[in-house]
């Protein structure tokens, strides 16, 4: 959990934004950890009411992972480096 470290460290906003890498690591940890809640994106599809909200027009899976790739089941699987510019 990113904020376990930013509280470990006694910063706040302001300091992390000043160090970029530092960031980038929590900004991936806190997609990991987030991720991990998520990890059944079928399971969560069935939840979701698709008369109300729509059929989702892709599901994906962010990861600290290096490689993108679908899986059989449709699924994207994406690194969080990828939202870098």
């Amino acid at each position: 959990d990113p904020s376990i470290a930013t509280a470990a460290l006694r910063t706040n906003p302001e300091g992390i934004l000043k160090d970029f890498k530092y960031f980038g690591f929590l900004f991936e940890a806190l997609c990991t950890r987030d991720i991990r809640v998520y990890a059944q994106l079928l399971a969560l599809k069935s939840r979701v009411n698709e008369n109300k909200m729509g059929e989702a027009s892709f599901l994906m899976v962010m990861t600290g992972g290096q490689y993108a790739y679908r899986r059989n089941d449709g699924v994207l699987v994406v690194p969080v480096a990828c939202l870098r510019n």
